[in-house]
């Protein structure tokens, strides 16, 4: 009997699930079990397994396990509390998962950072980069999201499978990526969402291939961005906490210049959350935010996108989140998380008229190490065009049993309000 379950209630939904031909399913939604509240984007995996999936923002999931598998362990993670543990054969197929918070004691902590100050933590995990991550090449199956809101209201939105080659950290070459199926919504295109870029920002730009690209870990490793940390930031361990059952500090890096959006930067605060692993001193998360101290004016920012001569957008703030996990001993790229929010401001009202968030998201969901396992990278995207200008024609038959990051029922309602508004169009999902 695993300890986990003398400290974690899993609660029946529903009747044990029957096995597919090829897959077992776990649907599920993850707890703080004092509180009831979700927690968000927790990690699920299988242990010492290639695969996974993270929970969605409010603590839901959804996970296609191989069958193969089913005898081998689920492991849930959220930082700052126990790690869930459970034979996969013994869950039900609807689940509740009550996690508890786990503080790390003072001794442990005192033991663990060894009279080390932040910023020396931070150097020997930097140091420790080439230990650490993959060298070597890698292919990662994933799954990309990407979508626009205006108020609260789907714009467009699109996913996509695909298949990434990374040659390793070292190397200078860039990630390959080929596209194994895609779905797409077109625009809703009415005078109430004519809004900043006015979308041109996500049909003009591969936010996939920025995504990669801005892995900062890799950047240090590759040599592209040696001085990305040193001497720029001010540092300070906030605490120590569990992370995925092991002890992790939790820095914060603020930059000494305040260089950002508004023309004062004294107005913004601007913040990076920086996770290292308290033993392996791996970077296993980094987390970078913005935003501005109150509501500005577009005369107070440094570049203003003018839409038409009534209307201007300006950055509101972002948060952007990379995070790793280890398999096999190394950290490999699990999941990135863009947010990024624009005012659009009426010059002659002076009056926000529309909220814009521009949001995507990566999550590796199988990770394979062997070359001779490599599938031929078919269909290699071109990584200056958007995903809207390339890909395949949806095949609903392929997503059945794809792992994907779970859409919460509010977003499945509004997607399909989306997609009711378009006319004209054949196919909502193409």
């Amino acid at each position: 009997m695993m300890r986990a379950f003398s400290l974690i209630s899993v609660l029946l939904l529903a009747a044990f699930s029957c096995f597919s031909q090829e897959h077992f399913t776990i649907y599920g939604v993850i707890l703080d079990e004092d509180s009831g509240e979700p927690l968000p984007y927790a990690t699920i995996k299988i242990k010492d397994k290639p695969i996974g999936t993270v929970a969605n923002g409010l603590g839901e999931f959804g996970f296609h396990i191989p069958e193969k598998y089913v005898n081998d362990t689920l492991i849930i993670s959220m930082l700052g509390y126990e790690s869930f543990q459970g034979l996969i054969h013994l869950l039900p197929s609807k689940i509740k998962i009550r996690l508890i918070q786990k503080p790390i004691v003072l001794k442990e902590v005192t033991v663990l950072e060894k009279n080390l100050d932040a910023e020396q933590i931070l150097k020997k995990a930097l140091a420790n980069i080439h230990v650490n991550y993959p060298i070597k090449p890698h292919m990662m199956e994933a799954f990309f999201r990407q979508a626009q809101t205006t108020d609260a209201q789907y714009v467009a939105i699109l996913e996509a499978a695909v298949k990434i080659h990374d040659p390793g950290y070292t190397a200078r070459k860039k990630e390959e990526v080929a596209i194994a199926g895609i779905r797409k919504s077109h625009y809703l295109n009415t005078k109430k969402y004519l809004s900043l870029t006015d979308t041109a920002y996500i049909k003009k730009n591969n936010t996939l291939v920025i995504s990669l690209r801005h892995n900062a870990i890799r950047q240090v490793a590759s040599g592209s961005f040696r001085n990305i940390y040193h001497g720029k930031h001010s540092y300070e361990l906030d605490t120590t906490l569990y992370y995925d059952g092991r002890p992790t500090f939790i820095i914060s890096a603020t930059p000494k210049v305040n260089r950002g959006y508004l023309k004062k930067g004294q107005d913004e605060n601007r913040v990076n959350k920086i996770l290292i692993d308290a033993k392996t001193y791996a970077i296993v998360k980094v987390i970078f935010e913005y935003s501005p101290r109150g509501d500005y004016a577009p005369s107070h920012f440094r570049n203003v996108t003018h839409t038409n001569d009534s209307i201007a957008s300006i950055v509101a703030g972002h948060t952007h989140v990379y995070e790793f996990s280890n398999y096999n001993g190394r950290y490999y790229l699990k999941y990135v998380r863009w947010s990024d929010w624009v005012r659009d401001y009426n010059l002659r009202s002076r009056k926000v008229v529309h909220i814009n968030e521009y949001r995507h998201e990566l999550l590796i969901n199988k990770i394979s190490t062997d070359p001779n396992q490599f599938s031929e990278m078919h269909d290699v995207m071109a990584p200056a065009s958007s995903l809207y200008r390339q890909g395949k024609h949806y095949q609903e038959v392929f997503w059945e049993k794809y792992n994907v990051i779970y859409e919460s029922a509010q977003e499945k309602q509004l997607i399909n309000n989306l997609l009711q508004g378009i006319s004209n169009q054949k196919e909502q999902y193409r």
